[in-house]
């Protein structure tokens, strides 16, 4: 037995050995065979999913019960109909031969059609599937016969291909001892005539089916060389294949000193040179270097050696900066405060979002390809929503409130809200921007009033102010949860009313938090790492893009 057929057969007896096995009473077998065929196996040669009929399960079931001392050896053997298509009687397989002799031109679909119009005029039920009809006309069409005629033919065209090339070898080299090395051809300077004649024979290759680099290949001639003869030969006929003194190897020690006076040009403004630009081209490059130096090249040229020493065209990157004179100092304190941050306190990043209006927003959305989402530049707003939220740096968890307008007195809410939810803590820091609301005499005041208030009844946790930077949002870590707020519930949005819109907003800040309590994690993420700011001299402006 074959290590295939073994497969095969304990492959089938794992299928059906224990229904064999266990006393299935009557009239439940035919419900466990077709739970069997609903299910997928894997194939014991390829390992590809695949399911099995319900009669080929019955089948293997009753071979196991009729041989139950040797289920494998019965298992292994094949069918004595496998390989034969019950459905293609003898009368349909002499018409599908008669067809592909008289159709030769014909697809298979074509063939399936015909045979199916065919069985219909003769009232046959059952008619072969198109899969069927092509696995036959495919095995009726690889003849012996045919297979060899074309091998000969192929044989026969290889040797004129290879004919060809060597006469047109032994036709340029006259010398006995080098005509076995077709490479000499490469490094030999050939006559107008002779060119011609290896174009002669080009023509004759390529007649017979060859390519011309197949036969630049045999020659030894570059393909570049023959694309050279070919386009004079086109041009000035058999005058043009004359040879013209190509100059070989140009002048590096001239071209070297033109790179060094390009550099030199390069790093002066184009004003210099009486050019009316801020930046260089190498159109400007060639022409300043003609009115400095008499060396004229191509604006080309001049880009090429820009870029060999290492210049290319780069967009200039926008960067966020900050103009605040005491920038240095309030980010020390920022990452000092989180270095430094006990158990008992909180640091809250606190931000204002809005107003944003009742409208159709845009946005980001999956669309048809050809269609493009549209809305109205000027809408009717039915009404808008602001908030004040604080994200916690700690346990990344949101608390927020909506309110009228961006001022003092939301800010106030907020930080009461953040007060009744935190008692038991000593200190709560707030981290926000330099909006004029968050330096404001009244909030000012009113801290104060709160604290010493706090402190009297030693009850609660004191609010401690840690101001940013002027001009300085990307230190503000909330900026992040706000934006992919609005990407989720705002944009691409068409809200009702206010409410529905602080609904949605509500609902996903409340999702975000359930997420970052099941798995927690600080807000942030560089703005944590000692050694933040590794370069100083970023510090004066700012130089950072993301926190």
């Amino acid at each position: 037995m074959s290590r295939t057929s073994r497969r095969w057969a304990e492959f089938r007896l794992a299928v059906v050995g224990h229904l064999v096995i266990s006393d299935i009473e009557k009239g439940k077998l035919a419900p466990e065979l077709k739970s069997l065929s609903t299910r997928k196996w894997k194939h014991p040669i390829s390992g590809m999913w695949i399911t099995l009929g319900f009669s080929t399960i019955e089948r293997w079931y009753y071979i196991v019960l009729k041989n139950p001392t040797a289920p494998i050896s019965a298992l292994s053997k094949r069918r004595r109909d496998a390989g034969v298509s019950r459905i293609l009687t003898e009368q349909i397989r002499h018409r599908l031969v008669r067809q592909a002799g008289r159709n030769t031109s014909w697809t298979y679909t074509q063939h399936h059609n015909a045979l199916l119009s065919y069985l219909k005029e003769r009232e046959r039920v059952s008619a072969p599937g198109y899969s069927t009809v092509r696995r036959y006309l495919r095995s009726i069409s690889h003849d012996t016969d045919n297979k060899k005629v074309t091998r000969l033919e192929g044989l026969v065209v290889h040797l004129r291909r290879t004919l060809i090339v060597q006469s047109t070898i032994n036709r340029l080299l006259r010398s006995p001892e080098i005509r076995n090395n077709a490479r000499s051809l490469k490094f030999r300077r050939l006559e107008a005539h002779e060119k011609a004649y290896v174009l002669t024979r080009l023509q004759h290759f390529r007649s017979i089916g060859g390519s011309q680099a197949e036969f630049c290949r045999g020659t030894g001639i570059s393909t570049a060389r023959m694309e050279r003869w070919l386009l004079s030969y086109r041009r000035y006929g058999q005058d043009g294949l004359h040879d013209r003194g190509r100059r070989k190897f140009p002048n590096r020690s001239k071209a070297r000193a033109t790179s060094k006076q390009i550099l030199e040009i390069f790093h002066n403004q184009p004003r210099t040179y009486g050019i009316n630009r801020t930046s260089w081209t190498g159109e400007s490059l060639a022409k300043a270097l003609f009115k400095q130096f008499g060396v004229k090249i191509s604006h080309v040229t001049a880009t090429r050696h820009l870029r060999k020493a290492g210049y290319t065209m780069r967009r200039a990157r926008q960067v966020l900066t900050s103009s605040d004179p005491h920038y240095a100092a309030k980010v020390e304190t920022l990452v000092q405060t989180l270095r430094t941050l006990g158990d008992n306190e909180m640091l809250f990043f606190v931000d204002e979002l809005g107003p944003l209006a009742i409208k159709k927003h845009g946005g980001r959305v999956f669309a048809k390809s050809g269609e493009t989402p549209v809305i109205p530049q000027y809408q009717t707003r039915r009404g808008s929503v602001a908030l004040v939220g604080a994200l916690s740096a700690t346990t990344n968890q949101m608390t927020w409130c909506f309110t009228p307008s961006k001022d003092t007195t939301a800010v106030i809410d907020l930080i009461e809200i953040l007060f009744n939810q935190h008692p038991n803590k000593r200190r709560l820091y707030m981290v926000w921007d330099a909006a004029s609301w968050h330096d404001s005499t009244s909030l000012v005041d009113w801290i104060d009033a709160f604290n010493r208030k706090t402190t009297e009844a030693k009850e609660g946790p004191v609010i401690t102010l840690v101001p940013l930077p002027s001009r300085s949002q990307f230190l503000n870590v909330i900026e992040s949860p706000f934006a992919v707020m609005k990407r989720s519930v705002i944009h691409h949005s068409n809200y009702e009313s206010a409410e529905e819109m602080k609904s949605a907003i509500s609902e996903h800040f409340r999702d975000r938090n359930s997420h970052f309590k099941d798995n927690p994690r600080r807000a942030g993420s560089k703005i944590w790492e000692i050694d933040f700011f590794h370069n100083p001299g970023c510090l004066p402006s700012g130089n950072y893009r993301k926190y």
